[in-house]
């Protein structure tokens, strides 16, 4: 993975960490903040609903005391039943006051029952299992009671108080209203509720709601089994929250439970918007993250490319330039580190340089006075034949014209050897300039154009081949002179072929010609590129000493090898063009 990869997908994870955990940690906070807000307000509904009902159950204390002291009751009571038409109208006109919505005498002696109650409640009363209702003992009760077992939704609130005649007790009067009625007058919105339910069991009995959707599904959510006292309940798309609390009846046992109804839509619609809001903003976060990381990556990748180019053109022995980092940090001792690589490498190279140039110019001058020798011998030979003849008195014109000739030969020869040295010494800097390879190719090819339409010259481009930088005279003579010491060794067929690989010193365009000519002797392989080194009878040596030369004033390099069939293989390299 590249360092400018590394570094964005490590802002990125820097980012999004912290940020999927503060998410979390937001949810939370919220999930807890929301059930705290609705158990506070579920309190205050409990403590609404319990004043309500207080103030309800103390109304109705008051009216069965009341009821029970009032002398004409008392009178009608102890003369039953010769009174009883009496007390019945006295018991239906206490509950058509609406103090409370049904009234119950339960006598001593004679055992009997007197009852009045609104209509609709007729049915109801007339179930009634009086004998759950306790003995007062002299003391009176009030709270809830389940009018008939085998109707659970049968809950009522009442009031009893005991009927006393010369200190004993002659009856119970028993007033109250049906739990289902005070629900109902119950004001919701004093508590934000949505609805107010009694269950027992898993059976819902009463609901005061306006939700239409909650009334429908109230049968499953009364089917709810939850060890706490609160929950929150899901039908369809809406969310609620549900407050339980039980009611116990005037004997103590358990008759059914109250469920106070919070609806959470709004909730969500909190959550839903808070929800947007974290991820626009993550959104936005992780976008600045990956712009951060791509402008630090920027900043910090380009010194790093650079360094690794110079490091690439150290190892292949090339010079570079100094590189510029101006902060004072790690990357900056690297930098620091590579220059003093870079300098230390360029004056190597330049005494290096030196010493290869006293040592070449040391093999080219015993080269050079043995050769000259090679060509003054022949002259010292026929200059002393002309003075024996001279001496002796035997010179004819003749033999005088073959000497002129011989030494005009030799003289011609050394002539020639002589412009050979002072092209090599004269061999002209290189003046690189942005070459496309295939506009150079067809230089070559146009040189040769005969031999290219008899299939004698092939020439092969593998692949995409990037511009290169060089003289392109000064190459295109290199590839001319390899073309034509392969066609003066007896070749048939020479192939130049171009391809383009990469290195590390950054990527190389090679070139190869090989031919099926005869080749270089194995025991003359190391003199190939000696200067006035040759295996043909007329060359001067110098012209592959050229070659190379001119191929390393480019900083690249020639190469030989004899090829495995037959022939040679001449390689030689060029930098490709890195701003291409």
């Amino acid at each position: 993975m590249k360092l400018s990869i590394r570094i964005i997908t490590g802002f990125l994870i820097a980012t999004v960490i912290p940020l999927a955990l503060m998410v979390v940690l937001v949810l939370m906070y919220v999930n807890s903040s929301a059930e705290s807000v609705y158990i506070d307000r579920s309190d205050i509904a409990v403590r609404s609903f319990r004043y309500f009902y207080d103030e309800r159950v103390n109304r109705l204390e008051q009216s069965a005391a009341a009821l029970a002291n009032e002398k004409r009751f008392l009178i009608n009571l102890l003369d039953l039943p010769r009174k009883e038409t009496e007390f019945k109208q006295q018991l239906e006109e206490a509950v058509a006051t609406d103090e409370f919505g049904f009234a119950l005498v339960r006598l001593d002696q004679p055992p009997a029952l007197l009852k009045s109650y609104q209509e609709g409640l007729g049915r109801l009363l007339d179930q009634v299992h009086y004998n759950v209702i306790p003995d007062l003992a002299g003391s009176s009760s009030s709270g809830m009671l389940q009018l008939n077992p085998q109707a659970p939704s049968a809950l009522a609130v009442v009031s009893i108080s005991p009927v006393f005649h010369r200190s004993e007790i002659k009856a119970e009067v028993i007033v109250g209203s049906l739990l289902s009625d005070l629900i109902a007058a119950y004001p919701l919105e004093l508590s934000n509720l949505s609805a107010l339910a009694v269950r027992a069991g898993d059976r819902a009995l009463i609901v005061n709601s306006d939700d239409t959707l909650l009334i429908s599904s109230l049968s499953r959510l009364a089917q709810v089994q939850n060890e706490k006292t609160y929950w929150q309940a899901n039908i369809l798309d809406h969310s609620y929250f549900v407050r339980e609390m039980d009611l116990t009846g005037i004997d103590g046992t358990r008759v059914g439970s109250l469920m106070y109804i919070f609806d959470q839509q709004q909730l969500l619609v909190t959550k839903r918007e808070l929800f947007k809001t974290i991820a626009l903003l993550g959104a936005v976060t992780i976008l600045l993250s990956l712009l951060l990381g791509f402008f630090y990556q920027r900043s910090l990748s380009k010194p790093v490319a650079e360094m690794a180019t110079a490091a690439r053109k150290l190892a292949a022995g090339q010079t570079t330039g100094r590189s510029i980092y101006l902060r004072d940090d790690e990357i900056g001792d690297i930098v620091t580190g590579l220059n003093y690589l870079a300098d230390d490498l360029q004056e190597t190279q330049e005494k290096l340089r030196r010493s290869e140039q006293v040592a070449a110019w040391q093999m080219f001058a015993r080269q050079t006075a043995h050769e000259i020798r090679n060509y003054l011998m022949p002259l010292v030979t026929t200059t002393g034949q002309l003075q024996r003849w001279v001496d002796t008195g035997e010179i004819d014109s003749d033999k005088l014209k073959r000497a002129v000739e011989s030494l005009q030969y030799e003289a011609g020869r050394m002539r020639q050897l002589i412009g050979s040295f002072s092209e090599f010494a004269r061999l002209p800097a290189p003046k690189p300039a942005r070459v496309e390879v295939r506009e150079l190719l067809e230089r070559v090819k146009s040189t040769y154009s005969e031999r290219v339409a008899r299939a004698e010259l092939v020439l092969n481009i593998e692949g995409e081949l990037r511009p290169i930088q060089c003289d392109a005279g000064l190459i295109h003579q290199v590839l001319v002179n390899l073309i034509r010491n392969a066609f003066e060794a007896r070749a048939t067929v020479v192939e130049l072929k171009v391809i383009q690989k990469p290195s590390q010193a950054g990527d190389r365009v090679y070139f190869e010609v090989a031919d099926d000519g005869e080749g270089i002797p194995p025991d003359k392989i190391d003199r190939v590129f000696t200067p006035l080194f040759t295996t043909k009878q007329d060359g001067n040596g110098l012209g592959l000493a050229i070659c190379r030369r001119i191929i390393l004033d480019h900083g690249g390099d020639l190469s030989f090898c004899n090829n495995p069939s037959r022939g040679a293989v001449f390689t030689f390299y060029l930098p490709a063009d890195e701003k291409a």
